[in-house]
């Protein structure tokens, strides 16, 4: 972002000091834009000033028929004879004011996008970013190629016919449990998922039981707990 303020009048003013302390800030696609920044000598009824600044506008790419109907209409009701040198003064500056409200109401404001390349940037940056994308292009290549011939030499180097029919399974069936493709400690194949689980559990858990109670089991009540504290307590006692 950049500054705006142009100038040395101050924005602050009270009865001790005069400062200029507000700053206006703005992208770089907007700056371009701003016309006539400065600090109004209008009165502001606090101790800061009115800050004032237009904005560029194509008149190119104004709408003519609507500004020529809104202007029309406006000035119908305008007087045509004036009395005194304050009338026409006045008068003057109304019209002026309406004249560039219905320029800007019909003149679309279009800011030029920010470049989307940084100020740093150069042809050394550049020209280092394009190789290295393209080693990282040929190190996927590079990664596709091996997977490709790992699953190659996988395939070929099943040479029985069960296994190659397991394969064929596994390929057919891509979304199917594959717990007939675990082997058990005999050097079977798990014919179905109870088998296939209670191996796992036999070989990453060893010291569990099947049937054997937990701690956090034995600790909870049993039926004649819960008759034999019903006799103790109840809702009067509780109160």
């Amino acid at each position: 972002m950049d500054f705006l303020n142009t100038g040395s009048r101050p924005t602050f003013r009270n009865a001790v000091r005069e400062e200029i302390i507000d700053i206006t800030l703005a992208f770089r696609n907007v700056w371009s834009e701003v016309m006539d920044w400065r600090v109004s000598k209008e009165v502001s009824m606090s101790d800061h000033q009115h800050i004032v600044f237009r904005l560029k506008r194509n008149p190119r790419k104004i709408n003519w028929v609507g500004y020529r109907e809104e202007l029309k209409a406006k000035i119908s009701s305008f007087r045509v004879t004036y009395e005194t040198t304050e009338d026409i003064d006045h008068c003057s500056r109304i019209l002026r004011d309406i004249i560039i409200s219905f320029y800007e109401n019909n003149c679309e404001l279009r800011l030029k996008r920010p470049s989307k390349s940084a100020p740093w940037w150069n042809k050394s940056l550049e020209k280092r970013m394009k190789k290295v994308r393209r080693l990282y292009n040929n190190y996927k290549k590079e990664i596709e190629k091996a997977g490709v011939e790992g699953w190659k030499r996988y395939c070929k180097s099943r040479s029985t016919v069960s296994d190659t029919a397991r394969l064929y399974i596994v390929l057919q069936h891509p979304k199917k449990p594959l717990t007939d493709s675990i082997r058990l400690v005999t050097g079977d194949w798990a014919k179905n998922g109870q088998e296939a689980l209670k191996s796992l559990i036999k070989t990453h858990f060893p010291d569990f039981k099947e049937g054997a109670r937990s701690e956090a089991v034995k600790l909870m009540a049993r039926r004649e707990d819960w008759r034999l504290m019903k006799r103790i307590t109840d809702k009067a006692r509780i109160r």
